[in-house]
Order: structure tokens, then sequence, then C-alpha cells
């Protein structure tokens, strides 16, 4: 996580968006380049008004952000506002099945719908998707209400786990006692350390790190900086440094490690993925232009594939190899944005961390044996006293250990606490034989 999740969103979910197909795509444009195109003429024919004209865009912008949430609200809109309410039922059902919520009685773009049988019974069930899920209990602990915690990792050597500390850019382990210290403190003022991952056959532990406004000492003159460390595992000591180029503005977000040694790096800002192969140096796998927010990138189980989550396009699968890149099929009424943390939990299993829906949420998602098709996407853990802004999690075992709460969004884009907010210390909890 490069940005708050409220830019993200500000900034790829200007409007709302429906469903259709996409067949656009030319050489000469990106996909994110058409993307612009449509959501420019989208918007303006929204503000005048003209719902037949933005009802036109929508399944271009639909087709690239491969069935948002979003979506189905605005086909439901527009539906409303054409005298189509068999559709804007049909979308909201939809949404409802996707196990959102929203508080869509107060939408006055729905008006037309309100009040009938089909309304009541959606108000009812998009009302039982807030319920609680499954079963987890807290593990541990951050020691300080202000850590901001982004990601955790396992250390199977030193049986502990590494958890990294945005605000005061420090990686922190745990041990099964829950006897706590700093491994690692940032030596860049204004940096914070975002993603982790443990190569214990190599004895390293790789993070990332950016210039951003939730790290202590951050000025916007840091803006756009971002690097990649390689630190022995056993002391915490620095091994190499990975500046990505500072003529753009970039985020080194999330990673992932493979047998081999390979580190593929997500750049959320920039949009592109990198891979440091067995430690040599940084290059591109897929280039900027595909990928709009990408987070949480998982080696597949056969270790030929990435799996990679775009914040606001779905979740891909990448050829190692040669960046290839596939987005999952899936039907419409699931929702796969949103997902920060991915897991791998089998051959065709992942576990993705939600904390980009209402509700934020653990989701299950099964695949079929081609990798490319989601049969199911299943809530496992939501709660919303207990799992708030959820990051990333990691297999211990047979279980699962995720950040239920980071704290990310109890400040401003500017780094401040937010009027009327809390800090909250950060808890791991567990889930116990999710695999």
């Amino acid at each position: 996580m490069a940005y708050s999740y409220s830019y993200v969103m500000r900034r790829f979910l200007t409007i709302a968006l429906a469903s259709a197909i996409f067949s656009e795509i030319v050489s000469a444009q990106t996909t994110l380049q058409l993307y612009a195109h449509h959501d420019s003429a989208a918007a303006a024919a929204r503000r005048a008004g003209n719902w037949t004209a933005y009802g036109a865009e929508i399944p271009f912008l639909d087709s690239i952000l491969n069935g948002h949430p979003n979506v189905r609200i605005v086909r439901a809109r527009i539906g409303a506002h054409l005298g189509d309410t068999a559709s804007a039922y049909a979308s909201l059902r939809d949404f409802a099945a996707m196990g959102m919520r929203r508080r869509i009685e107060a939408d006055t773009d729905l008006v037309a719908l309100r009040g009938t049988r089909s309304w009541n019974a959606l108000m009812e069930r998009i009302a039982v998707n807030g319920a609680t899920v499954g079963h987890f209990t807290p593990a541990f602990a951050m020691p300080d209400s202000d850590f901001v915690a982004e990601d955790i990792t396992w250390d199977p050597t030193g049986k502990r786990w590494l958890v990294s500390g945005i605000r005061r850019s420090v990686i922190v382990s745990v041990d099964r006692l829950g006897r706590q210290e700093t491994l690692v403190r940032g030596a860049d003022k204004g940096w914070g350390f975002l993603a982790l991952a443990v190569d214990s056959a190599r004895n390293t532990l790789w993070a990332t790190a950016e210039a951003i406004p939730l790290a202590l000492g951050f000025d916007s003159t840091l803006a756009g900086k971002a690097a990649v460390f390689r630190y022995d595992l056993r002391d915490g000591s620095m091994l190499e440094r990975y500046d990505l180029p500072s003529s753009e503005r970039h985020g080194a977000g999330d990673i992932a490690v493979a047998e081999n040694g390979d580190l593929f790096v997500a750049d959320a800002a920039d949009g592109a993925l990198f891979v440091i192969r067995k430690a040599g140096k940084l290059e591109v796998l897929v280039s900027k232009g595909e990928l709009m927010s990408p987070q949480g990138p998982a080696v597949s189980a056969d270790g030929r594939h990435l799996y990679l989550a775009d914040y606001a396009r779905g979740i891909a699968r990448i050829d190692r190899a040669n960046g290839k890149l596939d987005w999952l099929r899936h039907f419409r009424d699931m929702a796969l944005n949103g997902i920060d943390g991915l897991s791998i939990a089998g051959p065709h299993t992942l576990i993705g961390v939600q904390n980009g829906t209402n509700p934020n949420r653990l989701v299950r998602i099964t695949l079929d044996d081609s990798g490319l098709n989601v049969t199911r996407v299943e809530s496992i853990a939501q709660d919303e006293s207990a799992i708030k802004e959820p990051t990333h999690g990691v297999f211990v075992g047979r279980d699962y250990y995720f950040i239920a709460n980071g704290g990310y969004g109890a400040f401003g884009d500017d780094g401040k606490l937010r009027s009327g907010e809390r800090a909250v210390a950060p808890v791991v909890a567990k889930i116990a034989n999710l695999r």
C-alpha cells in the first residue's frame, strides 16, 4: 500500500461504472489511456444529465475494471433514470450477491425504485451483508498506537513473525511468546517500511520503503522516492539497496519472493511490476499502462505464475518468465477489487485481504483447473468491530495470521491524525486450519 485507499479510488474510480464487454483495445493506446478517454466522456455526459450517452460509455469502463461493485450501482442508476427498472433491480441484486453493503436508500438517483417489494427485499439482503462471518482470534498486538502496520511475514528459521511499521519506519520481530524487538530501523527520514518477504534459504529479508506523508519526518521534497532493500535475516544488517528511478514518481509496494530467489515488486504508483532475479538488477516484468494499482503478488503453487491483485481491476495471472498477463474471469456477482494482500492457500485457492470493499473482509477465492476462471468467492472473516482496514496475512503451517487493523485510515493524506479519530495499536489475528 503506497497510497491511501481513498486516493486510489479517487484517481481510478472518479465516476460510477456499469457492465458490458470491452472490445476497443488497439495497439496505439494502453488500456489506461483508453480508460481515461472513456472516463472523461462518461463524466461529461453525467454532468450534462445525458443518461443515454453516459450509459453508452459504461461498457468500456466496466470491462477494464472487470466487474467492480460500483458498476452495479451505476447500472442501477442508469436503469432507474431511463425507466428500465428490471435492469436496475438486476444490477442491485448482483451487488447484494457480492456481499457488499452500501446506503443505497440514500441514493437520490434510485428514487424511482424505492418502496416496491423488490426494493424492500434488497434492503434486507444488503443489511445482512454486514453480519459477522467466520472465527478468528487475536494473536498479538503491536506496541504503539501509531505503529501503522502494513505487512506481516514469517521467518521459519527464527520461528518469528516480522511486521513492518510505516509511521516510525521499523521492522519488528515477534516470537511465539509474544516478545518483540526491532530488527531493522530505517535510515531515511520520512520514509516508511511497507512490504516484507523472507527468503530463508538465502538468509534474506526483503523489504520495500517509500517516502510517504504518514512516515515521521516526511516533507514534500521526498515525494515519489522509493526503494527495495535486502537485509541479512539473522541480524537485520543491510546487504543491498535498489532505488527506483527518481525521474518518475514510484511506489515500491507489495512484494513476493520465489523459491529460486527471484523477487517481484509491485509499483502501486507507476503501475509497473518489477523483478530482481537472483539478487541481480531491478528489471521491468510488466510495463506501466495495464495495471492501475498493483498490490499483493503471490507466486502460484506450481511456481510458474504470479497472481497479482490490482486494487481497481481485480486479479491478474502473470507468467514469471515473460510477463504475459491474463485477468481472472469471474461471474458478475463476484467482487475481486479492493484486495491489498494475496496469499496462496493451495493449487486452486487464493486468500484475499479485501480492505477496499464495504465490509472489509477476508475472502477465499477458488479457481478451476486452468487457474484463470474463478468458480467461487467466499467471505471467510468479517467483523466491523474487529476487522477494520486489514492489510496482509501469512500462513504459518495451516494457520493464517493477518493484520486485522493496520491503522492507516486514522490518518489523513497529509500524514496527520484525522479530526475525531483515535490511533489504535494494530492487532494480528489468527484463523486456525485455513488450509
